[in-house]
């Protein structure tokens, strides 16, 4: 498994790194219940959920978006689709502050494994915003179980489908971050968010500022290891981008098809900046690339050694089809 592969070698990488310094002194072409389950509406008090985009042009003064992605938000009528989805969200927060707090309750010997982030890592609770989500999320629980079991870690998962970088942080402000966890210099905290900023509208460059805004964050009220995930390739870029153009648009006014030179910017970004981020912080930050085996060349380049069992790869795809059924969302094998 992909992702798994990649998490334990950052794992391992840290805890010898703990070892030395005490020595010395981690074809479900629908995660769609998100889109198909709950259409557009509005609601009685007058809010409308889910008609205006998160960022626009309106009046033609300026690229603006209503939630900004380095500022600790809730999800709003910009960023849910109905009224329905709204009060999902808050109660799946209440349920994670719940769980952290279980958690702590629940603490044994095994290293504490933080995760961090969106539907992608809420799928290792097999559910979709709070909810159980069986077909969507089949196979990716006991990835994460065997996980635990074979490394000795005590997992923790705060994570809701659909979030973005500022709903994020609003939730590790409010409840989900209990000192008694941040505080353990054992605890590995993994942060996997920033691709439904993209996804909704936000520019790389802010998505950038939204994912160093929660790893700093994260760094700054913790003691133990921070492994940051960076943003994984996604292909659904011709179904999505229509709907984020205007205002983006390339230079003829037609939608972008692609979101992967976003993808590669946000990356790129996080680079150039997390190392200095880490220094800051005795070097408690690790970046992990996982790319290579989701993005479609890569995925090409070594199909014939990796995929001899899995269907034959398309080459006019962006992603690998096998391990990303829906192009957004790893399966099982992909986790």
């Amino acid at each position: 498994t992909i992702l798994k592969k990649y998490l334990l070698v950052a794992v391992v990488a840290i805890i010898a790194v703990l070892t030395l310094s005490y020595n010395a002194t981690t074809t479900i072409l629908r995660l769609s219940p998100l889109e198909t389950v709950w259409s557009f509406s509005s609601h009685e008090d007058g809010t409308h959920y889910g008609v205006s985009p998160m960022c626009d042009d309106i009046d033609g003064s300026g690229y603006t978006c209503h939630e900004t992605p380095e500022i600790p938000s809730p999800r709003t009528n910009y960023s849910v689709n109905n009224k329905k989805q709204y009060d999902l969200w808050w109660e799946a927060h209440t349920a994670l502050n719940q769980s952290a707090a279980h958690h702590v309750r629940r603490r044994s010997n095994f290293q504490p494994l933080v995760l961090m982030g969106d539907s992608i890592t809420e799928a290792y609770l097999g559910t979709v915003m709070g909810e159980p989500q069986k077909q969507a999320t089949e196979g990716i629980p006991a990835v994460l179980s065997e996980m635990a079991q074979s490394e000795s870690f005590h997992p923790l998962v705060l994570a809701i489908a659909g979030d973005q970088t500022q709903h994020l942080l609003y939730r590790l402000q409010h409840g989900e971050l209990p000192s008694s966890i941040s505080q353990d210099e054992n605890a590995i905290f993994v942060i996997h968010i920033g691709t439904n900023n993209i996804g909704k509208g936000h520019l790389p460059e802010k998505t950038v500022d939204g994912i160093v805004a929660v790893t700093s964050y994260v760094l700054s009220n913790t003691a133990g290891q921070i492994i940051l995930v960076e943003i994984l390739p996604r292909g659904d870029g011709s179904k999505k981008y229509p709907r984020l153009c205007p205002p983006q648009c390339d230079s003829y006014g037609k939608p972008f098809t692609s979101f992967l030179p976003a993808v590669d910017k946000v990356n790129a970004g996080l680079r150039k900046i997390l190392p200095d981020i880490s220094y800051e912080y005795d070097d408690r930050l690790s970046i992990v690339d996982c790319s290579s085996s989701f993005r479609m060349m890569d995925a090409a380049n070594n199909a014939s050694n990796k995929y001899k069992d899995e269907p034959t790869i398309n080459q006019e795809e962006e992603v690998n089809v096998s391990l990303m059924p829906d192009r957004l969302h790893p399966n099982a094998n992909g986790h």
